[in-house]
């Protein structure tokens, strides 16, 4: 029985005449302490012991009344009321045929003198007096009126920890610690959850709960219940016919757990939970971070890998999805069952489509791997398959299989999707770049940085010939983009003329992104038409209209070498900008010149 020592040394402790030493529960924030304690000490039914907590207590009058308030219920409506009580009772008293002068009654000390015999101070840790005169207001309880006194906190946490250890070496006379009884937190939890899919699976599924908060390793049981908490909706609105995948969804649940417990216990931030599995330079830190956490979880979606260490599976918990449930606390019944949807992990192996199939051959019978491999053959040659993101993971699954064959030629399977590329590039249909992402090389319908390529929450580690093939794709998509980027720059200047600020929106950078932040597209607009317009606008706007002009600036000033042709075009506009104004007058001249330098 978890805890068993502990009680028995509690037990022995109550049954001490006048024992002269304190006994201290030392165990971590959220173990159960305060649970452990009521339950041994019974002080919610037994009146001669006394519970109170001096979390905030910071003076030695609030420690008295914090004691007066513990006693007496009704006099948490406050000191003066109390008062004001004790002086109505004392009234009329006469003490030796003499009447009593109230003014000179400490009210506070007539009520400590009915304390109990048993006094539970918990939240030590948490007082803000010096531990030194904590200790010396408590001790006056132990040494000089024998009473039985049991501190209760987590001494690794004290802010005065090198002086507590000190001082409590003269008061405390025994050390009793705790462990956090999961198994009582998580039946305490279960039974406040309410009726319905979701306690069904978390009763069903106690062990992984278990499992993951020891994994975890910080004892809080607070952290775990909350989490317990939290899940239970959403496990109510997964649908039925996906909560039947055992494996997935354990490793939901698990994903979930660790995540909640990491992120509301302070070790993560919510910045994490978003870019946990993302990739590019701004999101490498986010990404460490993570795995960190889950090098304690491998059975937990980070740090999973299928068979044979290829497949990352990492999106049972999206960024998305993760965000909104962790972080926002509620995402919609929709959005949930979309988000599994997506993982391909909650769909019977002939539902998931080909080119994710593939990867799972070794679960399936030499027929079926034939029937997909012809079924990917046919799509392949009538070029129905156009997702770059399918289109490398058909490659790199062929090409992992290939490892096994004695005569596979990695380069000529290479170029044979290479060529497979330039035909839906010459017939005009390879998807061009994406204009509303954000980050650095987004927007191609996969990521491929750092060492993995990944497509809807699927990775699988690179080589020199997948990432040859990534690399192709994108300049292939980059041309693509080239294509229509004229067509995007009419849109654009249109704008500019009727909606100054949506203009200026689309081409910034932004926490949401910005559609052409990343892209270079001024070049195409018209410079001398620009000029023109933007003088309108200065007219109108004067504010909005030097705002755009520093935006221009503020693009080529970053050193992306994607912004060349824009860095060669400003300078033309900064010309056709003088000139306009000197259609105008010298003064306008003078105020847009000043302007361009001040944006520069």
């Amino acid at each position: 029985m978890v805890n068993e020592i502990a009680r028995h040394v509690v037990e022995r402790y109550l049954k001490l005449e006048a024992p002269k030493y304190a006994l201290l529960v030392d165990a971590p924030w959220g173990s159960g302490k305060t649970h452990f304690i009521s339950e041994v000490t019974n002080w919610e039914k037994d009146h001669t012991r006394l519970y109170l907590s001096l979390y905030g207590v910071h003076s030695a009058e609030e420690f008295d009344w914090a004691l007066v308030r513990a006693m007496n219920p009704w006099a948490g409506e406050g000191f003066g009321n109390f008062t004001a009580r004790t002086k109505e009772f004392l009234s009329g008293l006469t003490v030796l045929g003499c009447s009593v002068d109230l003014n000179k009654v400490n009210t506070t000390e007539i009520a400590l003198n009915d304390l109990p015999q048993t006094l539970v101070f918990d939240d030590v840790e948490r007082c803000d007096l010096p531990v030194k005169q904590l200790m010396g207001l408590i001790n006056r309880f132990v040494e000089h009126e024998g009473k039985r006194v049991i501190l209760v906190a987590n001494s690794d946490k004290h802010a005065e920890l090198p002086d507590f250890l000190k001082t409590r070496e003269k008061l405390v006379g025994q050390v009793v610690t705790i462990q956090a009884d999961v198994d009582v937190a998580i039946a305490e939890a279960l039974a406040k959850l309410p009726e319905g899919q979701g306690r069904t699976f978390l009763t069903e599924h106690q062990g992984v709960i278990k499992e993951t908060f020891e994994e975890a390793g910080h004892q809080n049981l607070r952290l775990l219940m909350r989490a317990m908490r939290d899940a239970v909706g959403p496990l109510d609105d997964i649908k039925p016919d996906m909560v039947a995948f055992v494996g997935p969804m354990e490793r939901l649940l698990r994903t979930f757990l660790a995540l909640h417990m990491a992120y509301h216990g302070g070790n993560i931030s919510k910045e994490i939970i978003r870019d946990r599995t993302r990739t590019g330079y701004d999101n490498a830190e986010a990404k460490r971070r993570a795995r960190e956490e889950f090098w304690d979880h491998p059975d937990a979606d980070e740090a999973a890998t299928d068979y044979d260490e290829v497949l990352y599976d990492t999106s049972f918990l999206s960024e998305d999805l993760g965000y909104r449930l962790i972080v926002d606390g509620f995402a919609t019944a929709e959005q949930i069952n979309e988000a599994l949807r997506l993982t391909g992990q909650f769909a019977l192996p002939a539902e998931r489509p080909d080119w994710l199939r593939l990867w799972y051959m070794h679960e399936e019978s030499e027929a079926e791997y034939e029937a997909v491999e012809a079924r990917l053959d046919a799509v392949l040659a009538s070029k129905e398959i156009v997702e770059p993101g399918q289109i490398l993971h058909i490659y790199q699954a062929r090409a992992k299989l290939g490892n096994y064959w004695d005569d596979f030629d990695a380069q000529g399977h290479a170029w044979k999707f290479c060529k497979y590329i330039c035909d839906l590039s010459d017939e005009g249909l390879l998807p061009a770049k994406r204009v509303d992402m954000s980050g650095f090389d987004s927007g191609y319908d996969f990521d491929a940085f750092l060492g993995s390529i990944s497509y809807q929450g699927h990775s699988f580690d690179v080589d020199k010939w997948s990432a040859f093939l990534a690399n192709f794709l994108r300049k292939a998509m980059d041309r693509a983009l080239e294509h229509k980027i004229e067509n995007l720059a009419e849109e654009l200047m249109i704008q500019f003329v009727s909606a100054p600020e949506g203009f200026r929106k689309r081409l910034q950078r932004r926490e949401d992104g910005g559609e052409f932040w990343n892209i270079s597209i001024l070049h195409h607009l018209d410079f001398a038409k620009v000029a023109e317009i933007w003088m309108t606008l200065m007219e109108k706007d004067r504010q909005q209209a030097i705002a755009v002009l520093q935006l221009f600036a503020d693009r080529i000033a970053t050193g992306n070498a994607r912004m060349d042709k824009e860095r060669n075009w400003l300078p033309k506009l900064y010309q056709c900008l003088v000139e306009e104004a000197n259609m105008i007058s010298p003064m306008r001249v003078a105020q847009v010149r000043r302007i361009i330098k001040a944006c520069q």
